[in-house]
């Protein structure tokens, strides 16, 4: 199971939606990180640093970032327009499974980056 870190784009009801899920996810609220304007890198280190993967719509930022550096324990990018229900069944089952990486990334559909 993938434990997971809400970036602070995420809204509450998409939290709320995967912990009833059974998904383990905090937020930035959680990490007192919130109000703070926190770079992504610094979003990334610190997920990296608690041991979660990063949960966040911002696409092309966190793809950049993985690039750079595998060095991180996942990055699932959401995309905006997808259905609340079809969103939250996709990244419990994303998060709850043994993979190591799922693709394609550009198919659209939520994806986790691992190193």
């Amino acid at each position: 199971m993938t434990r997971l870190f809400a970036d602070e784009n995420i809204p509450l009801r998409i939290v709320q939606g995967l912990q009833d899920h059974g998904v383990d996810i905090i937020t930035t609220t959680d990490a007192q990180l919130d109000n703070r304007k926190t770079s992504d890198p610094d979003i990334l280190a610190y997920a990296t640093g608690i041991g979660r993967a990063v949960i966040t719509f911002d696409r092309e930022d966190y793809k950049k970032l993985h690039q750079q550096s595998n060095a991180h324990a996942g990055i699932i990018l959401l995309k905006q327009n997808m259905p609340l229900p079809m969103l939250l069944e996709k990244v419990a089952d994303l998060a709850l499974s043994e993979a190591d990486l799922i693709e394609p990334i550009a198919s659209g559909h939520p994806a986790l980056i691992s190193s």
